[in-house]
């Protein structure tokens, strides 16, 4: 009896595939978008902002998204029951002329990739990168396939053996982590504070702690980072993730970031409940 063929953990535009055509902008230019996305049980709690910012980004590049539904029901399809996580990339399509000008003809292409869910991480050691964020451009704040800032970025962490590192922009603001947004809780312990991205990433994350009025934005800098009592990490494969080091700085409190992942799980579970958004067809 012959086995049966294993299951796919690529889909382009939906079949079963491990490459993508060489004239793919995506490829050539970084001429698209995508999401990162955690999937538990066919449920991925975050997927209304994944789809909002997706949304936000196609209309910024002009890139004509597939319909959602089609979407969820591929990132269902290799997620299937599992714990893991769905990456899921939108480029403009195989380029009908050389350079940067796209024709207009180009057909949107859609690759979804299973990759496995990550071990949590504790006791977070995280440090402030010395290289910094340019001026925000046209792109700021998008999910786009351009990241060689974030490449280099990340070579300064690993050379420094941190967890994770902050990033600043070039006026000295405070931007994001490198795969996460930052959240500070102020030594009066009042709100929970997240900075503006800037040249960053609006996380998924993020924008549903912001819209549950669980954290606020305000412009934080190096001294903020100095006096807070309490930092976390966020992004939407990990959640809330206590920082318990901010190396040269600071030893920090784990509590208070732990009782606000908490909040945020409270939350999503309330949001999803009616009508299970993530589920339907």
């Amino acid at each position: 009896m012959a086995e049966s063929a294993p299951a796919p953990t690529a889909l382009v535009d939906g079949r079963p595939a491990e490459s993508l055509p060489v004239d793919d902008r995506g490829l050539l230019y970084g001429d698209g978008l995508f999401e990162t996305m955690a999937f538990t049980a066919g449920h991925c709690a975050l997927w209304p902002w994944h789809m909002e910012r997706l949304e936000r980004g196609a209309a910024r590049l002009k890139i004509e998204l597939p319909a959602k539904s089609l979407l969820l029901k591929e990132s269902r399809a290799l997620a299937k029951e599992d714990a893991c996580v769905i990456r899921l990339t939108v480029t403009r399509g195989s380029s009908r002329r050389p350079g940067y000008a796209a024709s207009g003809l180009e057909q949107t292409r859609r690759l979804i990739v299973r990759l496995a869910r990550p071990a949590p991480r504790n006791a977070l050691r995280i440090g402030v990168c010395r290289e910094r964020l340019p001026t925000p451009g046209l792109t700021a704040g998008l999910k786009h396939l351009s990241r060689l800032d974030q490449v280099l970025l990340a070579q300064e962490i690993t050379d420094a053996g941190w967890d994770e590192g902050l990033v600043f922009d070039q006026q000295d603001h405070l931007c994001e982590g490198l795969q996460s947004n930052v959240l500070l809780l102020p030594e009066e312990h009042s709100d929970w504070l997240t900075p503006p991205v800037g040249a960053g990433v609006e996380g998924a994350c993020r924008a549903a702690l912001l819209q549950h009025a669980l954290v606020r934005e305000a412009p934080l800098g190096e001294r903020d980072l100095e006096r807070c009592t309490s930092l976390a990490l966020c992004n939407a494969v990990r959640g809330v993730e206590p920082v318990s080091e901010l190396v040269e700085v600071k030893v920090l409190s784990p509590q208070p970031a732990e009782a606000l992942a908490a909040r945020l799980k409270s939350a999503l579970r309330r949001h999803n409940a009616p009508g299970e958004v993530t589920r339907s067809s």
